[in-house]
């Protein structure tokens, strides 16, 4: 018990926030709600109360789109986008090209023939310095002139309150989830946009 007890104050250190997956009804003598009682103490908010949300995950009642592969929310789909004078014929050519500042990279990248193509050029550019720091906000910026387009907003906020995954095949686990394991972040972009856009 006190290793896990550890666990928890070492996760503690390095978060800002927490969701817990618990059930609010019950206090527990470990685990999760020492855990939740030590963020208090440390001025660490939790954020919702995910347990319903999982629960109904679990029983299957919670819709989920396990791939955005080959719908509107893809990145590969046709939609044009301007950023800094530069016109990109997808979200994907337009976020590999800010991978780097090398005027012959970027060109390369942009005329592109497809959003693949892109995206294997983007593979082997010179990364800008912070490159890592910045990809979230660059996607997010990129998402949002994206669904300023009415077809593409009405897409996203079609899928109403489903948990949105970018599943995939090719070991993507930063903005997608492969074999089970990914932080998910291009789902997390559209469904905070799909909040925001409700608003």
């Amino acid at each position: 018990m006190d290793a896990l007890l550890g666990r928890n104050v070492e996760m503690l250190r390095y978060s800002s926030a927490v969701i817990p997956f618990h059930s609010a009804k019950e206090k527990e003598s470990g685990g999760t709600y020492h855990c939740l009682t030590e963020a208090e103490k440390r001025g660490i908010p939790a954020i919702g109360q995910a347990f319903q949300q999982w629960e109904a995950y679990q029983r299957g009642e919670w819709p989920v789109i396990h791939h955005v592969s080959g719908t509107p929310l893809s990145n590969f789909q046709s939609s044009p986008i301007r950023v800094s004078g530069v016109s990109y014929p997808t979200l994907e050519h337009a976020y590999q090209d800010s991978k780097t500042l090398i005027p012959a990279e970027r060109e390369q990248i942009a005329q592109a023939s497809s959003p693949a193509e892109a995206k294997k050029l983007g593979r082997d550019v010179t990364l800008r310095e912070g490159w890592n720091e910045m990809r979230l906000t660059v996607m997010e910026g990129l998402l949002r002139a994206k669904f300023r387009d009415p077809a593409y907003r009405a897409a996203l906020l079609a899928t109403g309150d489903a948990l949105i995954i970018e599943g995939n095949h090719w070991n993507d686990t930063f903005f997608g989830v492969c074999r089970g394991l990914g932080e998910n972040h291009l789902g997390r972009l559209l469904m905070q946009l799909r909040n925001e856009l409700r608003a």
